[in-house]
């Protein structure tokens, strides 16, 4: 199994299309966020992340895709600005699930009407145009890395008690250790 993951990206009519391919991690879950910040600063009203390809997830990654979709509500609710997850694998459906962030994050599978949209058509039109985004991991600095880290799991602390508990320690490390690193 390959432990890389490749992210195909596409733009139509306000929507922003990510397909993961491979595993969703922190490796790339900073990536995906700027990326998701960037389409909406262009005035995108949704982000759709299909998992379809996706066979795993870390709690990083998770912890981003809550934040996005939080941040979105939170700005953009009057401007229908949504983050949908479409067509997840049943391994990445179970991750989402075993977090409770079925609860929180707008999940549909196969021909499920997507924000008021046709999932299939909608599907069609982007599969067309998708195209690798490249980002440039090389560069990513390791403070923006635990920045982002911390950030996830907070947003993943916040979604309920359980949660918080789950995820204490790890925001406590991180704290330290971005405090140690720059006092």
């Amino acid at each position: 199994m390959n432990d890389t993951a490749r992210i195909l990206v596409a733009q139509y009519n306000g929507v922003a299309w990510l397909r993961i391919e491979g595993r969703g991690s922190f490796q790339n879950a900073c990536e995906l966020r700027k990326y998701a910040d960037e389409r909406l600063a262009k005035g995108d009203r949704v982000i759709l992340i299909d998992l379809e390809e996706c066979y795993y997830m870390d709690s990083t990654f998770m912890g981003t895709l809550t934040g996005i979709a939080c941040r979105m509500e939170a700005d953009g609710a009057a401007a229908g600005r949504t983050l949908e997850i479409v067509n997840p694998s049943d391994r990445a459906r179970e991750l989402l699930e075993n977090l409770g962030l079925d609860e929180i994050l707008s999940i549909h599978h196969g021909s499920d009407q997507v924000n008021g949209m046709d999932w299939a058509c909608v599907r069609g039109v982007m599969a067309e145009q998708l195209f690798p985004e490249t980002f440039d991991d090389a560069g990513e600095m390791k403070r923006s890395r635990a920045e982002c880290m911390l950030e996830a799991h907070k947003a993943l602390a916040a979604t309920s008690s359980q949660n918080d508990v789950r995820f204490r320690d790890v925001i406590g490390l991180v704290e330290r250790e971005l405090e140690k690193a720059h006092p």
